[in-house]
């Protein structure tokens, strides 16, 4: 049998991963190359970001970046006449084609909760037409389907059903699409570990197998939402976005300084998972010069607290963020509060 075909998303994956390890200063050839700077970050094998490289150029014509941009080039150190040198560095700003994005991170919608945000987001989306939109996970609760909660307890009892659940989203994404207008920007969903809780019901009960988890898909296609899978980077512009970083043990990072996720970067990041907005810019040595890391904060209801996590009160932040991307950089953002979008879009 032949070998199955690898995704588009997988394709700008790793091709992405590639073009920010050669924008930090690495080469395809050579040690350590490009590969094998990817190999590390993604935590795959060096043969299987090859294997992929080669798959992507040939069903998709994807293939990373051949070499630096000029403006990122090694410095050149030249003698002169004095005992002296000069040194020749690129401009200390990224250049190529700058991308705005709109990023909204956690929605956690349910059964029971307002919509009415997803109306405001919509309008704000349409009136200032950024390149994409990015959802960075857990758009749904999705308490159906948990494992936290002990069995016969208040809260499994309670639960809403997974249709219950699925229709609230549902109705959140058509409120948005009703809002949306006629911009044709493409729409990202990066899945969050509420999205992984459909998959873990399905793989802990047999019957279940195939049920869930593909209607939730059809669901984003009847939408027009592309999806990338929970603890997986979707590249834009070099920069790297998922719900939150991973340690070696597959784990969300946690316990860590902004300062102590930076200096393990290999790319820009932008991430979710806390409901609290941040932005960080670190300085790095090579050409690349730095990495920016942005948390998006939630785009849950204003003053919203989940009622598993009360120790996050006072904390998280409501509200979606404007940023641009350029040349592997975040060289702008905007985070613009749940209240400001309401009293404009309502």
């Amino acid at each position: 049998m032949p070998p199955a075909r690898m995704s588009r998303e997988r394709a700008e994956q790793v091709v992405g991963a590639c073009n920010a390890a050669i924008r930090a200063g690495y080469r395809m050839s050579g040690s350590p190359s490009a590969i094998e700077a990817v190999a590390r970050a993604l935590e795959w094998p060096a043969y299987t970001v090859r294997d992929r490289l080669e798959a992507a150029e040939r069903w998709y014509d994807l293939k990373p970046i051949d070499n630096l941009p000029e403006s990122f080039a090694i410095p050149v150190i030249e003698p002169v006449s004095k005992p002296r040198v000069i040194v020749r560095a690129g401009s200390a700003q990224p250049e190529g084609e700058a991308i705005r994005v709109t990023l909204i991170g956690d929605t956690h919608q349910q059964p029971g909760m307002s919509a009415d945000r997803f109306k405001w987001i919509a309008r704000h989306v349409g009136e200032t037409e950024p390149d994409r939109v990015i959802q960075l996970g857990d758009i749904g609760e999705w308490s159906s389907v948990e494992r936290h909660s002990p069995p016969g307890s208040l809260n499994q009892k309670g639960r809403p059903s997974f249709q219950d659940d699925l229709a609230s989203v549902e109705e959140a994404l058509a409120v948005y699409g009703q809002n949306l207008g006629k911009v044709p920007q493409p729409h990202h969903l990066v899945g969050g570990n509420h999205e992984e809780r459909i998959l873990t019901a399905e793989g802990s009960t047999a019957e279940l197998v195939g049920t869930l988890w593909g209607q939730f898909q059809d669901m984003l296609a009847r939408y027009d939402w592309r999806y990338t899978p929970y603890r997986n980077f979707l590249f834009i512009n070099s920069v790297g976005l998922t719900h939150v970083p991973q340690s070696l043990m597959e784990k969300p990072i946690g316990g860590e300084t902004e300062q102590g996720i930076c200096n393990k970067l290999l790319f820009s990041c932008v991430y979710g998972h806390t409901h609290r907005f941040s932005f960080r810019s670190v300085s790095k040595i090579g050409p690349q010069m730095g990495v920016q890391l942005l948390n998006v904060g939630s785009a849950m209801p204003a003053g919203y607290y989940a009622k598993y996590n009360v120790s996050e009160q006072g904390h998280p932040t409501f509200g979606i963020v404007d940023a641009t991307f350029r040349g592997g950089h975040i060289v702008a953002h905007r985070f613009i509060p749940m209240t400001e979008l309401e009293a404009r879009y309502s």
